[in-house]
């Protein structure tokens, strides 16, 4: 088990659909705002640029992730499930 992903994402084009996959599999998410393009929710998850990483992996606490943890998952489910999208 993983206590949560890191996506210390600072470039690059496109949303990173990794994102999708962690949110959908119910995993804790610490994200720099530049990983999260694309995803117009950023309270789904813990934000902190690549020179907090550290603080915000050192402050992680998976008890009070779990409600972030649920909205990202039911996000994921309304947004970009292949039922949704083919829908499009």
């Amino acid at each position: 088990m993983i206590d949560f992903a890191l996506n210390p994402m600072n470039s690059g084009s496109g949303t990173n659909l990794k994102m999708f996959d962690y949110m959908a599999a119910g995993v804790p998410i610490i994200t720099t705002r530049f990983g999260t393009r694309g995803i117009a929710d950023k309270n789904l998850f813990t934000l902190a640029e690549n020179d907090e990483l550290a603080d915000a992996i050192n402050r992680f606490d998976l008890e009070e992730e779990k409600e972030r943890v649920q909205m990202a998952n039911d996000y994921v489910k309304v947004h970009f499930d292949w039922k949704v999208i083919g829908q499009s």
